[in-house]
């Protein structure tokens, strides 16, 4: 008879083997049990929030002797601009939304004021979210919320990245689109056109980030009535953002030429206290003035100084767990990929346009993460129970927190940064 044994030869290692199953499954029941409640979810969000916000500029300065905690600089760092394009004294222009909304109110125009703005939409963000996220999985509360909380809360295209991006216009796409949401599970297609509508006026990304995920959404509703009741369903549901697009691209452009855009932003004197070093940001300012040429020789120029060719393999490998992981769902669930999966991957496409290409990989990482919860609310509806899967593409999504937010312009951060600050020759990244 030979008896088996971890330390013996024959054993094979079975009986760690076993064990280490054992162990990944009181570690999912561990995270399951502290994350799963909804409590704990929302402060695990808000935490992510703060840690992108600046815990890992503390972190690095604290591996590197840099500045401390009372010299970080609370303000929406470079998108400044945007919340000084306004309807009143430009006219009609793209992006112009939220300045024209903002201008009558100048304490909301300070350093301060923009500053409270962009938090106050990610803590508005943050709660719509928490709430869809919590009743789409109150069926799983102790089977697998609290890890999609922490996957939600870890992975750096989500959380992590808004809060990084501290005052960029995406939240408001976000809310938009969790809005547009609600509005399409009640069949309420015309109110649901109206935050898709106010979305692409302040910002026209949102017609390839979310608008393609709205309609796959709404595609199942509107199938069920007749054919006239369809079409005038879709013609309701995508009026306004058809109209809002439509404006954009005709009179988007401002009719002033740059100089005297960029005279009116210098003249400024609400702009010249709130931008940082009080100076003109000719970047932002060109983005009123550039045709869509313009942004394809730009794209090309940027292609080459954010070292695309370097950071984009990286991005895209680290996105493929993601896809991966939202493919594995879809398996385990006895799902068939639909549209809303496929449209999920739309803002992938923004690539060609516009140069931030590891911000439209995060997009789309946050498309799917939403169509893996809207699914998990439609099983319950109809009475199954979902499968949230803790595999190993999870493990690695939550593990690569470690790199920080995804950014603009590097695939990740802050590991470049560290690099930045010890490499002795010249940099390749």
């Amino acid at each position: 008879m030979i008896v088996s044994s971890p330390d013996l030869p024959g054993s094979f290692g079975f009986e760690s083997k076993a064990g280490a199953r054992q162990n990944l499954k009181i570690m999912r029941k561990t995270i399951d049990r502290l994350f799963g409640q909804p409590v704990a979810a929302l402060a695990l969000f808000i935490f992510a929030l703060v840690c992108g916000w600046h815990g890992f500029d503390l972190a690095l300065n604290a591996v590197t002797g840099g500045p401390g905690p009372r010299d970080l600089i609370v303000t929406v760092n470079q998108r400044t601009t945007q919340y000084f394009f306004n309807y009143q004294d430009l006219g009609f222009i793209k992006r112009g939304l939220v300045g024209t909304l903002l201008h009558p109110f100048p304490a909301l125009t300070t350093r301060l004021g923009l500053a409270s703005v962009s938090g106050a939409l990610l803590i508005l963000f943050t709660v719509l979210f928490w709430r869809l996220f919590i009743t789409s999985t109150a069926s799983v509360a102790q089977q697998g919320r609290g890890v999609l909380a922490l996957l939600c809360a870890t992975m750096p295209g989500f959380f992590l990245r808004l809060g990084w991006d501290f005052g960029r216009f995406d939240v408001l796409d976000l809310i938009a689109a969790l809005a547009s949401f609600a509005l399409i599970e009640r069949s309420w297609w015309f109110l649901a056109s109206i935050p898709a509508g106010f979305a692409i006026l302040a910002h026209e990304d949102f017609a390839l980030f979310a608008l393609p995920l709205m309609v796959a959404l709404a595609r199942p509703g509107v199938s069920t009535q007749s054919g006239g009741g369809r079409a005038w369903a879709w013609a309701k549901l995508l009026a306004v953002p058809g109209a809002a697009t439509g404006a954009v691209a005709v009179w988007g452009r401002s009719h002033w030429d740059f100089a005297a855009l960029v005279h009116y932003f210098a003249a400024n004197t609400a702009y010249v206290a709130a931008a940082p070093g009080g100076q003109v940001n000719l970047d932002e300012v060109a983005v009123l003035t550039r045709t869509l040429r313009d942004n394809f020789a730009l794209d090309a120029q940027m292609f080459v100084a954010k070292r695309a060719a370097f950071h984009l393999p990286i991005i895209l490998v680290w996105f493929w767990f993601v896809w991966k992981y939202a493919s594995n769902f879809y398996q385990r669930n006895n799902l068939r990929k639909d549209l809303a999966f496929g449209a999920a991957l739309a803002p992938l496409l923004l690539g060609i346009i516009g140069f931030d290409y590891y911000r439209w990989v995060a997009m789309a990482a946050v498309n799917l993460i939403l169509v893996i919860v809207l699914q998990c609310r439609r099983l319950a509806k109809a009475g199954i129970v979902p499968v949230i899967g803790w595999d190993l593409n999870a493990k690695v999504l939550v593990a690569s927190a470690i790199f920080g937010p995804i950014c603009n312009t590097k695939s990740f951060l802050y590991p470049f940064l560290l690099l930045d600050r010890i490499w002795p020759g010249k940099i390749p990244w």
